[in-house]
């Protein structure tokens, strides 16, 4: 990967942490919006890690990998998909 590469995928962690003003995506509900992005995030952490610094995209993606639809459906794919990046990083 590239730096400039690592440079995009934080700068779309930073977006997603301005927008995060509310405990989900588009308000204090659970909405297709978050369904939507969690699966783009979490498998952009496989390539370059969310950190701390992004305190409310960590929160809201703690909040979601709590939920039984992400643990029964996100979850397997995100395993299968982060031990195939892995082998090309």
């Amino acid at each position: 990967m590239t730096e400039a590469q690592e440079t995009d995928i934080k700068e779309c962690y930073e977006v997603a942490e301005k927008y995060l003003t509310n405990q989900y995506i588009a308000g204090e509900c659970l909405t297709l919006a978050d369904i939507s992005c969690v699966t783009t995030i979490s498998s952009l952490d496989c390539i370059v890690p969310i950190h701390l610094k992004y305190r409310r995209l960590h929160n809201w993606w703690d909040r979601l990998k709590m939920e039984p639809w992400y643990q029964k459906i996100n979850q397997p794919g995100l395993a299968l998909f982060g031990r195939f990046i892995k082998g090309f990083l």
